[in-house]
């Protein structure tokens, strides 16, 4: 029986993995631990289920002892698919295997990362046991795609995943790796109007049209907010190799931004009001217009020790309201918010990892910026370097026909395997 190649035993899972609907809503991922338990049952590994919410159980798994202790990192929820007739080269959920590439919901991000750090830990975990030099831990979590409070957010704020280093396996491309992300502040603003039949709207004041002028105050205010900023001098580099890997990836993926698009997406405050709920029938000044404003920091926007930067930012756009708006017509609230944070690409778990990119792939890795949110938040927050790293496109995440080069899944694995084991001492040869 000829033993089956490293590339096929990664797309095999990989695909495996996709055929298991983890779409999020709802974020159920009873079916998928209790598949992943099995399969590392069967290697010979035990494994923890741990719950924060029904049916939204995570996975850790350990092997070796003392420290360093490094942390491999996968979130096992997807968005949903969206249109099925949009799907063009497979099924959503079908894992088909084509043309050197896996296809379906997730295989960008990120099965194609997760079933790609969950065979490196089952073929490196008897040299890290044998070499006593250090601890590797597997973590599969819930709910990241909205916002993981019931994976990340809770297994750190509970002491159970505690670590020297991470390594998330997220979709950067094997050549990049991301050492920060901006902040995240997500705002819901109410307005306020008086109801009137439609047909006397002089007798009522109608909140939508009250709502376009709070949303052009705030959206003037960020302008202003953001002729302000500037990027630390630390941060410049990381910054402008961000822009470098975004404009490729744009390019690669035929999407068309502009450089200077590109620049403001990173280094300034992004506005974007992205639900907006008004009024109750056609026929009735509506009284009340609810919206909920998806707002993105970069890094060098700081809290002052008492508040935030969403906080601040949020007191900055009341004051500019309350210059238009009687107080008891509007309201500002935080739905969600983290603060921008990153990694020091100096630091011992960066340096391994792009070395041994340089190494197995024989470029040299450009670090880079995420304009989105990770669960790379709390593990910094709670003083653990994390950095991504992981097969897949950043720019096919959440996109129809999405998938993963096979090729891409070998060259993340050869890349983690040499760090991994860097990082924890342990001679690949014993």
């Amino acid at each position: 029986m000829t033993e089956e190649s490293l590339q096929d035993r990664l797309a095999r899972l990989t695909s495996d993995m996709i055929k298991i609907d983890t779409r999020n809503p709802p974020g159920t991922t009873r079916q998928f631990a209790d598949f992943l338990i099995d399969y590392l049952q069967s290697r010979g590994f035990s494994a923890d289920s741990i719950e924060y919410e029904k049916d939204k159980p995570n996975v850790i798994a350990k092997v070796g002892s003392g420290s360093p202790v490094l942390i491999l990192n996968g979130h096992m929820d997807v968005v949903p698919p969206g249109e099925p007739e949009m799907w063009k080269e497979a099924r959503p959920f079908s894992g088909e295997i084509k043309d050197g590439k896996v296809y379906g919901r997730g295989a960008t991000d990120m099965k194609g990362g997760l079933a790609t750090i969950v065979v490196l830990f089952t073929d490196v975990a008897e040299l890290v046991e044998k070499s006593g030099s250090g601890t590797l831990i597997l973590a599969a979590t819930a709910d990241e795609e909205v916002g993981g409070a019931n994976g990340m957010g809770s297994l750190v704020a509970n002491g159970v995943l505690k670590g020297d280093a991470a390594i998330i396996a997220e979709p950067s491309g094997v050549n990049t790796i991301s050492v920060g992300e901006k902040g995240l502040c997500q705002i819901e603003l109410k307005i306020k109007g008086k109801s009137a039949h439609g047909s006397m709207p002089v007798l009522g004041s109608n909140a939508i049209l009250k709502a376009v002028d709070a949303l052009d105050i705030v959206s003037q205010a960020i302008d202003y907010f953001n002729s302000r900023l500037e990027t630390p001098k630390e941060l410049e580099s990381a910054i402008e190799g961000s822009i470098e890997v975004v404009m490729e990836e744009a390019s690669r993926s035929q999407v068309k931004l502009s450089r200077k698009e590109v620049e403001y997406v990173l280094q300034k405050i992004t506005f974007n009001p992205g639900v907006m709920a008004c009024g109750s029938k056609i026929n009735m000044v509506p009284d009340l217009c609810r919206i909920e404003i998806d707002t993105r920091l970069p890094l060098g926007i700081r809290g002052n020790g008492h508040k935030s930067a969403c906080e601040m930012l949020v007191d900055e756009m009341r004051a500019v309201l309350a210059d238009t708006f009687s107080l008891d017509t509007f309201d500002v609230s935080i739905i969600n918010q983290s603060e921008p944070n990153f990694t020091d690409p100096n630091s011992r778990i960066a340096s391994i990892l792009a070395s041994s990119v340089e190494r197995n792939l024989g470029v040299r890795p450009r670090f880079r910026i995420e304009t989105g949110a990770t669960d790379g938040r709390y593990l910094r927050r709670a003083g653990v370097p994390a950095v991504i790293y992981g097969p897949g496109e950043p720019f096919l995440a959440h996109s129809y026909d999405e998938y993963v080069k096979v090729e891409d899944l070998e060259k993340a694995y050869r890349v983690l395997r040499t760090a991994v084991l860097e990082f924890l001492g342990v001679n690949p040869a014993q």
